[in-house]
């Protein structure tokens, strides 16, 4: 039975298989020709501060006052086969204002260490040019440009031998690797189908004997929980927590998501469940808008979750931490400073991921309190941004991303 289970089931998509990987990583690198070959892929800016949203909210940027804060990225990949140097781009805000300002040029390579020079070369009102000294296949650098305002961004780039062409913010589909894969899954499925066909085909005494004996497993097998669904995300929150406390504010995001507010006294219990050795979030970078005294962003990767790691130093601000390469988690946990019950409490808090709104937090969210952000489901995660309006001197005390929690 075995045998034959083997052979009809398993053997053609194996068979399949073998030939789908000869010819995606054997045929078609040796007959693909090698190329010099850039990509750049402009992003939809991101918008820190907007004045046209939060009203009069000015921060100081490089001593620079501002009531308007923008993101604009662009990723630049070698996507060919064969290193490149020198290579210059030049980047163009297009129909700027004359009040643009560029306060700063953040760069995420990959690798991360030992990457490429990049030279600053020329920097006007409204371009800038970098030269790459080395680009190996494969690398890559997202460029933050930090600005006032979000004119249209455009790149321009040239070198001998080298083709350059813009890409799109999805992945972009390899055709023959894809019907290759496709080819092997309809080969499984067609094994799989044939063999169920092949099991229903029994007589009418055959069928009454199998159904007696599912009637019977399912007699003899204790019945659980209902699985987890999109649709039942607070459920599936209630059933994790049991034995646990209960938030204190519950509120719906887009989509799947769900804000979760726990007061001071529900704090060590509720950080128990996400232990530190499991947060994702210890190796990002994060910006924010000011800092008070020593307490710089950076401290809220580190294991105290106590304290005053950070904090504004003023009631307004924003705070944006970004991850490369990516994290996959489902809880993002946002822990407020050790400031006093109630103290330097958030009034209103925006909160984005990947650029994406997920709600509004208008719950007051002070001092020893905890925030569990639930995204319904384990996503990739690259960037975490926070617009804060509160009071006196808003922080946190830790950040923390958990694909699960710990019971």
């Amino acid at each position: 039975m075995t045998s034959r289970w083997f052979k009809d089931l398993l053997l053609p998509p194996l068979i399949v298989a073998v030939i789908g990987w000869i010819v995606l990583y054997v045929a078609i690198p040796a007959i693909s020709k090698k190329d010099r070959e850039i990509t750049y892929t402009i992003q939809q800016p991101i918008d820190f501060l907007n004045e046209q949203v939060l009203g009069k909210v000015r921060i100081e940027v490089n001593d620079i006052q501002t009531s308007e804060l923008f993101a604009s990225r662009v990723q630049i990949e070698n996507t060919g086969d064969m290193a490149i140097k020198e290579f210059p781009v030049r980047f163009v805000f297009e129909g700027v204002p004359d009040s643009l300002v560029i306060f700063n040029i953040v760069h995420e390579t990959n690798p991360e260490y030992e990457f490429g020079k990049i030279s600053l070369e020329q920097k006007t009102s409204n371009s800038v040019r970098l030269v790459y000294g080395l680009l190996n296949p494969g690398d890559v650098d997202i460029i933050t440009f930090l600005t006032n305002a979000a004119p249209k961004l455009s790149v321009h780039a040239k070198a001998e031998e080298v083709v350059v062409k813009q890409g799109s913010v999805d992945r972009k589909v390899d055709w023959p690797r894809s019907i290759a894969i496709i080819a092997i899954i309809v080969s499984l499925l067609t094994s799989v189908l044939s063999y169920f066909i092949s099991r229903f085909k029994v007589g009418p005494t055959k069928r009454i004997f199998n159904a007696q004996q599912r009637l019977k497993r399912n007699a003899e097998t204790k019945i659980g929980e209902p699985a987890e669904t999109s649709a039942t995300v607070s459920s599936h929150f209630s059933r994790l927590i049991q034995g646990h406390p209960r938030p204190d504010v519950i509120q719906r995001g887009t989509g799947d998501t769900y804000f979760y507010l726990y007061s001071a006294d529900k704090k060590e219990e509720i950080l128990n469940l996400f232990p530190h050795k499991d947060n994702l979030a210890a190796n990002g970078n994060v910006l924010s808008s000011t800092k008070q005294e020593k307490r710089l962003p950076r401290n809220l990767f580190n294991a105290a979750r106590r304290g005053s790691q950070w904090s504004l130093d003023s009631t307004e601000g924003w705070l944006n931490a970004t991850w490369q390469p990516l994290v996959n988690g489902r809880y993002v946990l946002l822990v407020n400073r050790t400031s006093g019950p109630g103290h330097d409490p958030w009034d209103r808090t925006i909160i984005k991921t990947n650029g994406q709104t997920l709600g509004t937090v208008s719950s007051e969210f002070a001092g020893n309190m905890v925030l569990i952000i639930d995204l319904g489901k384990k996503q990739p995660l690259l960037e975490l941004n926070l617009v804060i309006q509160g009071r006196m001197h808003p922080g946190l005390a830790g950040i923390g991303i958990h694909p699960e929690a710990q019971l």
